[in-house]
């Protein structure tokens, strides 16, 4: 086994099996990107599952506000990041929203379609008169 050539042949496949699979993991990676990050929302969608989604991004200074509302009625929600998931366009057409919403935005959806919702909410007033339409 100290047969140089030997050695040679297996150094070079060890490598070409390292640099496979560095390949492989970057594609895998980018197919899981491609499909992409939040399949919960378009999941129900699909189901045409009644489901309450809070739509936030990434530069939304009162969506946190608006989380904390829902947690203290106990209001089960999906959040739906509009600029992190690529779907967001797909599941807005599939829901039947044509409207340009702003963040927070809370969609009430009933068997797979839009029912109602509430955009750009910076009244906490408002924001628990919707919530309480909904039950």
């Amino acid at each position: 086994m100290n047969d140089p050539e030997f050695i040679e042949m297996r150094n070079k496949f060890l490598i070409s099996l390292l640099i496979v699979g560095v390949f492989a993991t970057l594609f895998i990676v980018f197919l899981f990107r491609l499909v992409g990050t939040n399949s919960n929302v378009d999941n129900k969608v699909l189901q045409k599952k009644d489901i309450l989604v809070l739509v936030v991004d990434n530069k939304c200074a009162r969506c946190d506000a608006v989380k904390e509302v829902l947690k203290e009625n106990d209001i089960k929600y999906s959040i739906l990041d509009r600029y992190k998931d690529n779907k967001t366009k797909y599941i807005y057409q599939k829901i039947g929203l044509d409207d340009e919403i702003t963040t927070p935005c809370i969609l009430s959806i009933k068997k797979g379609k839009l029912d109602s919702y509430l955009d750009n909410i910076d009244d906490q007033t408002v924001l628990e008169e919707y919530l309480n339409s909904l039950k």
